[in-house]
């Protein structure tokens, strides 16, 4: 049976070929030698490959839409009424509960002018409502009575807010017809009181919401509800001549509201912060009315506790804010990751047409094939930092400790971007505080280097003139190591500063110098340093430079360490006649493989097939070393090597495969490979492997 991936990825391969040569045709240059007409072929093939893969990118965006599609269920579906008003009353979005009040579809309502629901009686009212929301900018709140023929009046509390643009009124619809009737029946019931004082208790005491009568000079409670012995946590006997003053957490505003009721004789509505006995806050919707009892003023209050209204409209903002973060973020990291990926393959294609096209000499040739060469490794690189935060995400990222001389790692930093900071003539400077044989510690080489290499490279692409400097300090205590890398950059606003470690963002991803960058290299940083357990922050001043700092524990490491090192190179360089199968259905890979390991070969087989692999190894047991391609026709990797282990438990095999996502090592140890490397090969990294196990 054909593999599945393999199968799929032939295909791509096939649909590839073609058109490429739909593209150039079949003709090429014969001044170009054969091998390189090979290479440009193969690059180009894999330029269609990911333009037939990019679409994968594209998945990030149904995120965005998923959060968009949750905040417009939550608009549409809120049991509150909500609508968008213009500067002339016309309604320009409204939810199905503000429509269910309106009697009307929402499709009809658009563009119409909410005032022709309004009651005559009111329509004034609201019309200075709206125009106090565009003029003051501040919140505002009234009462109205929606009108429908045919249709009971409804009570609506209205609360309206201007937009952040300035053009439209944001208005929130309340029906409390069912209140207002209560309020009445009850204000009916309180004249009748000296009639039938009872009954009045009775309805006084079942109604939900919270009402007291309070004297408005003195603000001390005369009456009170069960229900207000409940909503504000205090007993009947605490609430009646207690001052009402102590519900409010802003106290000025309930006296200038009372005083309104007072003066005007008329309800109010207000919307506030409420404290109940035990200390806890809760928002209600509070309206007062004054009334007589023995030709004595009094204030006749009803609370109704809004809090888990105003918790949904808190949990509505916040999903909107986060679809339209989520939709920003993810639209600026699209576009940087097709620029990451355009910009050097428009490098590789562009100058892989002028060696075809062009009669070159040696020289020329030779820039331009180190020009494909850097584009094809800044590719890689946003390869693999994609992969490597996926990995991290997902917690299978793997951490290998090792004897590292800090001491090496910074030099090696140094002398890697010093020809990049001399070209945009930038000072780099570098500083040890220890010496040679006390700078070895225990900790993972590889992700210390790309801490490093991340930090520097961020450091140089920021400051155009000055220095950047990388060192480190031991602390007092001697148990921890301060890294930093410092540069007279640009800097980082103070507000940008926390942000620049979260996954797509960079300081500023509207930045017009359109610098290069996958926005995933301080993230991937950040998560290297904690699972070495340490920590990364930085100090940044805008305009004014900046310096990261990380720290690492300081596990010295004895000075034996140094001959084990120097053993290794020198074991390295022993390692002479033995015969290895390469098992590869690459013919450029094969190529590369052969070239990098015949130093050490006494003999070299190829095959390129699985089925092909387990035969050979039968028939030559005296095979000293196995590089399996995982990804092959008729039989696999993991199958080919599960086939040979069969007879054979000593032969050393290296899984060596385009395959870098989480658990592709285990599954290669797994089906008995002795190590595990990815492509693009690195002749460093394959010998030091081979080392390892010669």
């Amino acid at each position: 049976m054909k593999d599945k991936n393999s199968t799929e990825d032939a295909m791509l391969r096939q649909k590839a070929e073609q058109e490429l040569k739909t593209r150039h045709g079949s003709a090429q240059s014969p001044t170009v030698e054969a091998d390189m007409l090979k290479l440009i072929h193969e690059l180009e093939v894999h330029e269609i490959e990911f333009e037939m893969q990019k679409e994968e990118l594209l998945i990030a965006t149904e995120q965005a839409k998923n959060a968009e599609e949750k905040y417009i269920e939550l608009y549409d579906f809120a049991p509150m009424g909500y609508m968008t008003l213009s500067k002339l009353g016309e309604i320009t979005q409204i939810n199905f509960a503000a429509a269910n009040l309106l009697n009307k579809d929402r499709q009809h309502l658009m563009n119409h002018r909410f005032l022709l629901f309004v009651s005559n009686d009111t329509r004034e009212m609201f019309s200075n409502f709206l125009k106090n929301v565009f003029t003051t900018h501040n919140k505002q709140s009234c009462e109205i009575i929606i009108s429908i023929k045919e249709e009971p009046p409804l009570y609506i509390i209205a609360e309206g807010i201007l937009s952040t643009n300035g053009d439209d009124c944001l208005i929130t619809l309340v029906d409390i017809s069912n209140r207002k009737e209560s309020e009445v029946n009850l204000i009916k019931e309180k004249e009748k009181t000296e009639r039938s004082e009872l009954k009045f208790k009775g309805i006084f005491n079942r109604v939900a919401d919270a009402i007291f009568s309070y004297d408005p000079d003195t603000f001390e409670i005369i009456e009170a509800n069960a229900a207000t012995s409940e909503m504000y946590g205090y007993d009947k006997d605490e609430l009646i001549g207690m001052s009402c003053l102590k519900f409010s957490a802003e106290i000025e505003e309930s006296i200038k509201n009372a005083n309104k009721v007072e003066q005007q004789e008329e309800s109010i509505v207000d919307l506030r912060r409420h404290k109940k006995k035990d200390g806890t806050l809760i928002f209600v919707q509070l309206q007062g009315h004054k009334i007589f009892v023995n030709n004595k003023p009094l204030i006749f209050a009803v609370s109704h506790d809004i809090t888990a209204i105003k918790k949904f409209e808190v949990e509505l903002i916040k999903a909107k804010e986060h679809a339209e973060e989520s939709d920003r973020l993810k639209t600026a990291f699209l576009a940087n990751m097709s620029h990451e990926i355009r910009t050097p393959m428009n490098g590789i294609l562009g100058f892989t047409n002028l060696l075809q096209e062009m009669d070159l000499n040696s020289d020329e040739q030779q820039q331009y094939l180190r020009i494909i060469e850097k584009s094809g490794h800044r590719m890689l690189n946003t390869i693999n930092e994609i992969i490597d935060i996926a990995k991290i995400e997902s917690g299978q990222m793997e951490v290998n400790i090792s004897s590292v001389n800090i001491n090496e790692i910074l030099g090696d930093c140094y002398s890697f971007f010093l020809p990049e900071a001399v070209e945009k003539n930038i000072q780099l400077w570098q500083s040890n505080f220890l010496q040679n044989e006390e700078s070895f510690i225990f900790t993972d080489k590889v992700k210390l280097h790309g801490i490093f290499t991340n930090l520097i490279k961020n450091a140089i692409k920021y400051t155009r003139v000055g220095l950047v400097e990388l060192g480190y300090v031991l602390n007092s205590s001697k148990t921890e190591l301060q890294f930093f890398v410092k540069d007279t950059g640009i800097g980082i606003p103070t507000d940008r500063q926390a942000a620049i470690f979260e996954r797509f963002i960079q300081a500023d991803i509207q930045d017009t110098m359109a610098l290069q960058g996958s926005g995933l290299g301080l993230t991937i940083s950040r998560a290297y340093i904690e699972m070495l357990g340490g920590k990364i922050w930085v100090e940044s001043k805008e305009n004014n430079g900046s310096t990261f700092y990380f720290t690492l524990p300081f596990n010295n490491v004895v000075a034996l360490e140094i001959n084990k090192n120097t053993t290794v190179v020198e074991k390295q360089n022993q390692i002479k006649g033995l015969k290895i199968l390469i098992v590869e259905n690459d013919f450029f890979s094969t190529q590369l493989l052969t070239f990098i390991l015949h130093h050490i070969a006494a003999e070299i087989i190829t095959v390129n097939s699985g089925k092909d692999a387990v035969e050979t190894c039968k028939n030559n047991p005296d095979i000293d070393l196995v590089l399996m391609d995982i990804q092959m026709p008729e039989m696999n990797g993991y199958e080919a090597v599960r086939q040979i282990r069969k007879f054979d438990k000593k032969m050393i095999i290296i899984a060596q495969t385009a395959f870098a996502l989480i658990n592709d090592r285990e599954k290669s140890i797994r089906a008995g490979c002795n190590d595990y490397i990815t492509k693009p090969i690195v002749k460093r990294e394959l010998e030091f492997l081979i080392q390892k196990h010669f």
